[in-house]
Parts: C-alpha cells; structure tokens; sequence
C-alpha cells in the first residue's frame, strides 16, 4: 500500500512538473516575441550582417519566418497597440493561442477572449474566433453563412507603409460607413482592380459591381447607376432601373 502512495505521489509531481515546464515555455515565448518586435522595428538584423528579418530569423535562430511574424504580431497587437491590459493574464497562452487572439482581442472584450482562451483547446479556440469574425464580417455585408470561409491575414509594416495603410483605411471608412477593416480593406482592393487591372472581360466587369454594391452599402438611401453608352447596356443597377420603369428607353 506504501508503495502504491509512493508512485502515486510520484505520478502526481511528474504532472505539476509538466505543468510548471510548460508556463515557463509560455513565458519565454513572450519574452521573445517582445525581442523579436524590437529587432524587427528597429531593423537590427541588418547590424548582424543579414539582408532581411526572414534571414535572420531562419539562419541564426533556426525559427520559421511564418512563426516569427506571428511571435512579432502577438507584442504589436497585445502590448504596443494596448489591446489587453492583464498582459501577465495573456502570458499564460501559449504563442499558438495568442496568435489567433491578433485581430480579435480589444481593450473592450479582452476579458472574454481571454477566458476563452484560458478554458478552450486550440482547436475549440480556432473556431470560436472563426465564428466571431464571420458574424462580425455579416453585420456589415448581410452574410452570415455557417458555410462562408473566413481567412485572416496579418502583414508586417514598417512605419512610412503602416501610416499610408491607416490613412487609406480611414478613408474608405468614411466611404463605407463602416469600422470594419476587413470590409474597407476589400473596397480599396476592389477598387484597386477595377481601376487598374487590365480588362478582362466578365472578371472585370464583377470587379465593378463589387466595388458599386461595396459602395451602396456605406451610402445608404444612395442607389449607383452605371451604364455603357457605346453598347447601351447597363452595367450596374438594372434591377433598380427595371423596378422603376426606367429600363425602357435602354432596352429599344
């Protein structure tokens, strides 16, 4: 019967001992996600003798240049942008956690998502984030599908490129009359290609009509009409035209 307390004790201390391990593996995940931040803001890398971030972080540190972007988007978005303020909380996630709280956490739900996050596998913490950005997107397009795909996607900015970014967002939220910056990020690439993408028949013409719903939805009471004269047809708002009676004098 000793014996078997014995092991069981043992069993026991081997548990909290990984335990333990693995909260200090966290902890030095952010720790290097902060040094990491540093060196890539400030350029350092350059000073050791490498051409790029990428460089120096495969090279030196053996680490993926995917990771170490992540590791770097975890401080920016956590401590530099201030979105949570228990950072010692946020310190208990693992970086694979945390990554998925960029874009996500605020000053204003980051009591939530970190409890989520706390309580939650990876796997569970995936698709509750899914769920969120995909309601989030639907509030402001109308689409709220179980089925819709959601990707998100984070870039690195030095500060020249961050500012012109911002200010672009801003101006397409003023647009839009949205602060989603997934839905006015769209609208500038919609634009974008509907202005200068060579044209290519049918793909050119939907980059168009994407980019008039884009702005029907941020103005509102707002109907856009647009009509090619050299063919006589109408290449945005025929719904509109035909329920008013509009279409008649274009259709002959």
């Amino acid at each position: 019967m000793k014996n078997q307390v014995t092991v069981l004790d043992d069993v026991e201390k081997l548990r909290r001992r990984i335990i333990e391990l693995v909260e200090k593996v966290n902890e030095s995940y952010w720790e290097l996600s902060e040094l990491l931040y540093i060196v890539y803001n400030k350029g350092y890398f350059k000073r050791w003798g490498y051409n790029s971030f990428k460089d120096y972080v495969e090279k030196e540190l053996d680490i993926g240049e995917r990771k170490a972007y992540y590791l770097v988007n975890i401080w920016y978005w956590f401590v530099v942008k201030g979105n949570v303020s228990d950072v010692e909380k946020a310190k208990k996630l693992g970086w694979s956690k945390a990554k998925e709280l960029v874009g996500v956490v605020t000053p204003e739900n980051q009591k939530e998502w970190l409890r989520k996050a706390l309580k939650l596998s990876h796997d569970m913490l995936i698709k509750e984030v899914k769920e969120y950005v995909r309601t989030q997107q639907g509030q402001v397009s109308g689409r709220v599908d179980k089925d819709d795909v959601v990707h998100r996607v984070f870039f690195v900015l030095f500060e020249d490129q961050y500012n012109n970014v911002m200010h672009a967002l801003e101006l397409a939220k003023q647009i839009s009359n949205s602060d989603k910056q997934g839905h006015n990020l769209d609208l500038i690439c919609t634009e974008f290609l509907a202005t200068h993408q060579l044209p290519k028949g049918n793909d050119y013409i939907s980059n168009l009509r994407r980019f008039f719903m884009s702005l029907e939805m941020g103005l509102k009471n707002v109907k856009v009409i647009v009509i090619d004269t050299d063919k006589n047809e109408v290449i945005y708002g025929e719904e509109f035209l035909r329920q008013k009676g509009f279409l008649e004098g274009i259709e002959k």
